[in-house]
């Protein structure tokens, strides 16, 4: 499944919808649309030519400046709650990615909300850099983002997420990391024996 959001600063429809998606757990791959000029290019062949934000696709269908319920339903129609587990019994890798840089890769991945969270050795920790923002889910608890930091100096602030501290009914994911703004996570093929 693919899911992404077109926005801009300034918009007064993306904030909220971005706030409203980030509380209610839905993770999509964001696009700032001012600060990539191929998501620009992307957004105009998808909505007929004009720069329309907030826009969100997911697996090729598109929403047009859509509520928050609107994106929560597609979403779920989609990819309904998946397992808390790689499927295929463990034998599905995934890969986290960013501007050509494995970030991380585990066929032990635990799937929460439809997001992807790696175990930490798993995880590339030399790209990640822990910052000072904090988000709260009511089931999962407090969230820790990180900065990542390729070797060229380029960064992706607070593009990563870890629950250092869950909820009694997130310790499945306790500090596992997950991925989002731009960052792509997708499956590949499985490790050969």
């Amino acid at each position: 499944m693919t899911a992404d959001l077109y926005w801009r600063p300034g918009c007064p429809y993306c904030a909220p919808l971005r706030r409203a998606l980030r509380r209610r757990g839905a993770v999509l791959a964001q696009h700032n649309i001012w600060e990539d000029p191929a998501a620009a290019v992307r957004l105009r062949g998808l909505t007929g030519g004009t720069e329309t934000v907030p826009t969100v696709v997911i697996d090729g269908q598109v929403l047009i400046n859509p509520r928050a319920g609107a994106v929560l339903a597609l979403l779920q129609k989609t990819a309904p709650q998946l397992p808390e587990h790689s499927d295929e019994a463990g034998r599905v890798r995934y890969r986290a990615c960013w501007q050509g840089t494995v970030l991380a890769e585990s066929e032990r991945v635990r799937i929460v909300e439809g997001n992807v969270y790696f175990p930490p050795d798993a995880v590339q920790q030399q790209y990640l850099t822990r910052t000072r923002s904090h988000s709260l889910c009511p089931w999962k608890g407090i969230a820790s983002y990180y900065t990542i930091t390729l070797a060229d100096g380029t960064a992706n602030r607070n593009a990563a997420w870890t629950y250092p501290h869950p909820t009694p009914l997130a310790r499945r994911i306790r500090n596992h990391v997950a991925f989002w703004a731009g960052v792509t996570v997708e499956k590949v093929a499985p490790a050969a024996d």
